[in-house]
């Protein structure tokens, strides 16, 4: 598992100054199985990427929409941030 702590700090200081805003999750999805057979998968804004795959692009009016799968096994340090 991630920790923030695996980050650099610049990346560190950004995220705790950051504005995250907070939502109420209660009216999510209810886990109907174990969590060792579930299938899941994480995302987000943070733009990262692996060495090969394409750097998300800042030129794009409203920023770069598309996304990288980045396999389950893939070491923390191996990732880029877009």
């Amino acid at each position: 598992m991630a920790h923030i702590s695996d980050l650099q700090l610049k990346h560190r200081a950004l995220i705790a100054g950051y504005p995250f805003r907070r939502i109420d999750w209660r009216p999510g999805a209810r886990l109907t199985k174990p969590l060792n057979e579930a299938r899941i998968a994480l995302i987000s804004t943070a733009g990262l990427y692996l060495a090969g795959q394409e750097p998300f692009r800042h030129s794009i009016r409203h920023d770069d929409c598309s996304y990288r799968e980045i396999p389950d096994d893939t070491a923390i340090a191996t990732l880029a941030i877009g």
